[in-house]
């Protein structure tokens, strides 16, 4: 009886070993499968951030520009160059096709190198006061201000902007040689722009103040003042966004005050300034020996200042001379 029950007893201890060995591989089994499991999870998910790989794909897609009309709230990805920027037509704009000229020349200088660059549209004191932020690479676009330090902006080399110029009613055009002739005109301007330093010492001028290009340009069809100053595109394209599709009431004076450059105002403070203000300026350069620089301004002016199309954009008079005009501070 003894004999028997230790068989049995070996046979349970046997069954017993045998049932934990097989857990225990089970349990191996399991945990491989899980890993298989995850890694595929982790390899899909690394493949959709990079976006799909065709054979003979050894890099990322193209980089690209996008836009956003508040401040994000997460920090620009790695590789990404983040912008601040205002509504500035026909230059740049949120409602522009591809956002406009100036959008179209990071295009040419940064996505080719790799970047993704990040727009955001501000007002622009709020976009002024980001230029601190060590998020912000910069702002634009902004004319050349000797003011300026260097903790506040460092310039880019200058592209092709635009003119500035006196405007007046296409059927009372107004003559003048200097800035003295303007006594007896009530000339519109806008609150807080800085046109030329003859112009805005002139206080014995009859100025008439607007908040906008677009209310000056209202009180100029509706005989309110005889002449404004500003930026024949901006006006001609609030004009024909807002008033008539044809410019045939708006006469533009010529020469022009001046035609002014753009610059991108770099961040000193940004952590990759000693990388992308130099890569700005060298493919810029590049830009403007291909003529490709100047084929995006051509376009810019075909577009929005066409001279064929009746603008009244004729020789009627106007100050010329080396004058300054600075980005709006209102």
């Amino acid at each position: 009886m003894q004999h028997d029950s230790d068989n049995s007893d070996n046979n349970s201890n046997s069954n017993n070993n045998g049932n934990a060995m097989l857990k225990q591989i089970g349990s191996i089994l399991l945990c491989a499968c899980f890993l298989v499991y995850v890694s595929g999870i982790a390899h899909a998910e690394s493949r959709h951030a990079r976006g799909p790989v065709h054979a003979g794909q050894t890099h990322a897609p193209a980089a690209s520009l996008t836009s956003y009309t508040q401040l994000p709230l997460h920090p620009p990805a790695p590789g990404t160059l983040r912008f601040a920027t205002l509504e500035w037509p026909p230059y740049i704009s949120s409602e522009l096709p591809g956002l406009g000229y100036v959008a179209d020349v990071l295009r040419e200088t940064f996505l080719p190198a790799g970047y993704n660059v990040e727009l955001v549209f501000l007002p622009w004191k709020r976009a002024l006061s980001y230029i601190s932020r060590r998020d912000i690479a910069g702002y634009l676009p902004e004319y050349y201000d000797p003011a300026m330090t260097e903790a506040q902006c460092v310039y880019s080399a200058p592209f092709l902007g635009g003119p500035l110029a006196f405007m007046h009613r296409t059927a009372d055009p107004v003559v003048f040689s200097s800035v003295e002739n303007l006594r007896p005109y009530r000339t519109g301007v806008v609150a807080g722009y800085i046109n030329f330093k003859e112009f805005d010492n002139a206080h014995y001028l009859q100025k008439d103040l607007s908040p906008d290009d677009l209310t000056n340009l209202r009180k100029l069809l509706l005989n309110r003042v005889d002449i404004i100053i500003g930026d024949p595109l901006t006006v001609m394209y609030l004009y024909r966004t807002h008033i008539s599709e044809k410019g045939s009431e708006l006469g533009i004076q010529q020469p022009y005050i001046e035609n002014k450059t753009l610059h991108v105002c770099f961040n000193k403070a940004y952590s990759q300034f000693e990388t992308v203000l130099p890569l700005f300026n060298s493919r810029l350069k590049e830009l403007e020996r291909s003529g490709r620089l100047e084929e995006l301004h051509a376009k810019l002016i075909r577009t929005y200042l066409p001279q064929a199309e009746g603008t009244g954009a004729e020789e009627s008079g106007g100050i010329t001379g080396s004058t300054k005009r600075d980005t709006p501070t209102q």
